[in-house]
């Protein structure tokens, strides 16, 4: 399953995709990636199973939010 947060270089944004990392499932299914998005690039948290993207984007630029979409995440 791919994971979106926004926010991720964020106090809640880091701690939910620590959690999600240290689970490795939402619901019942297996993360299998994790994009993190937020105005400053996230760090990126050590992980060797789940595929990571860190990414630094502005969502309210025009087509900022179609890229992300386009990606298919299952989970925002």
């Amino acid at each position: 399953m791919h994971v979106l947060i926004t926010g991720a270089a964020g106090f809640l944004g880091q701690r939910l995709a620590k959690t999600l990392l240290e689970r490795g499932e939402v619901d019942g299914r297996a993360v299998t990636r994790l994009t993190l998005v937020d105005r400053v690039a996230p760090a990126p948290p050590s992980h060797d199973t789940i595929r990571l993207d860190c990414r630094a984007m502005d969502i309210t630029r025009p087509g900022a939010l179609d890229s992300l979409l386009g990606e298919r995440p299952e989970v925002i």
